[in-house]
C-alpha cells in the first residue's frame, strides 16, 4: 500500500472485548494530545456493510478529519473481535501489507456474558431469565447471526482471536486485562504509550469510571420511544439519518436510565459457566502470555 492510500487511517483499533470496558479506555487515551479518538468512539466501520461500502475516504472524513495532525488515531469498536475473518478481511483489503496496532482489553467472560445480559435486560432487548437466554443462544443466532445475544460466544476469546493472529503479526497485538485497567490505570495506560510509541510523560490522565451500571427509569417511556408505535415511526420520518438516528436513540436511553448496584452472575451459573470456558481460556493464556489463573478458580 502507497503511504499516501493510508493517510489518515486509524492507526490503532481496539478491537475489544464488548462490555470489557473499551469506553473507558478509548476515555482515557483521549486525553493524551498526541491521541485521536473520534467523537463517536464506535465507528463499526469494518463490519457495518453499508458504511463500509462507502469506502477509505468517507471512513477517515466522517471520522476522522479532526485528527489528522495526530500521531495515532483510534477506532475503538469492540464488536470487532467476535466478528472475526469477516472484519478480518476488510482491514486487510483497506491496510494491505500495513496493518495497524490491535488493543485487545479482556474481561473474565463470566462476569462480561453477565454485563452483557443485564445490558440487553435494560435496554429492553432481552426478556428471558440469564439461564434461558443462555439455553436460546445457539438456536437464536442459527436464526438470526445479527442478534447480539452471544453471551457465552463472545467470551470464547481463544477462538476469536484464532483468525486475527493468523493474519496480522503477533507484535501488532496489545493484550489488557479489564481488571487491571481498573486498579492500575496509570500503569496500564504506560504499557499503551510505550506500545503505540507515543510520550508517556504528556500523559496525566483523570481517573474515568465508564457505562457504570443502570436500568430503566421508564418502562412507558422505553416502550413509547423505543417501540414500533407511532412516536417512533415518525422520529424516522424527522430523521433521515442513520447515524443521527443512533446518537438519539443513545441520547434516549441514557436519559432514561439510573445507576444500580451491579449484581453478582448467579452462582450456579457461573460455575457452569466457568467449566464450559476452561478449555478456551487455556488456549488464551497460551496465544497472549496472559496470567489467567483467576478466571479458572473465581
Amino acid at each position: 500500500m502507497k503511504k499516501d492510500e493510508g493517510e489518515g487511517l486509524p492507526n490503532c483499533l481496539i478491537i475489544g472485548a464488548a462490555k470489557a470496558g473499551t469506553t473507558a479506555l478509548a476515555d482515557y487515551l483521549s486525553q493524551h494530545p498526541d491521541i485521536f479518538v473520534p467523537g463517536e468512539k464506535e465507528t463499526n466501520f469494518f463490519y457495518n456493510e453499508q458504511e463500509f461500502n462507502k469506502g477509505r475516504q468517507w471512513y477517515v472524513d466522517t471520522f476522522y478529519s479532526n485528527g489528522l495532525t495526530r500521531k495515532v488515531r483510534v477506532d475503538a469498536s469492540p464488536g470487532y473481535l467476535y466478528q472475526g475473518i469477516n472484519v478480518v478481511n476488510r482491514i486487510r483489503s483497506v491496510y494491505g501489507s500495513e496493518p495497524p496496532k490491535f488493543i485487545v482489553l479482556l474481561r473474565d467472560p463470566v462476569k462480561r456474558a453477565w454485563s452483557h445480559y443485564q445490558h440487553m435486560c435494560r435496554i429492553g432487548e432481552e426478556h428471558e431469565t440469564f439461564k434461558r437466554a443462555l439455553e436460546l443462544e445457539e438456536k437464536r443466532l442459527h436464526e438470526n447471526p445479527d442478534l447480539w445475544v452471544g453471551y457465552f460466544r463472545d467470551g470464547l476469546y481463544a477462538s476469536q482471536l484464532d483468525s486475527w493472529l493468523l493474519h496480522f503479526p503477533k507484535d501488532h497485538f496489545l493484550f489488557l486485562l479489564s481488571d487491571e485497567l481498573n486498579k492500575n490505570h496509570l500503569g496500564v495506560l504506560g504499557q499503551i504509550c510505550r506500545f503505540l510509541e507515543v510520550d508517556e510523560s504528556k500523559f496525566h490522565p483523570e481517573r474515568i469510571t465508564s457505562n457504570p451500571a443502570s436500568t430503566i427509569r421508564s418502562r412507558k417511556l422505553f416502550k413509547l420511544v423505543m417501540g414500533d408505535g407511532l412516536v417512533r415511526k415518525i422520529g424516522s420520518m424527522l430523521i433521515q439519518s442513520d447515524r443521527t438516528k443512533k446518537r438519539v436513540v443513545r441520547a434516549i436511553r441514557r436519559l432514561n436510565s439510573k445507576p444500580v448496584t451491579d449484581s453478582e452472575t448467579p452462582e450456579a451459573l457461573g460455575l457452569s459457566l466457568r467449566e464450559r470456558y476452561l478449555k478456551d481460556i487455556s488456549r488464551l493464556e497460551k496465544l497472549t502470555g496472559l496470567d489467567l489463573a483467576r478466571w479458572k478458580a473465581d
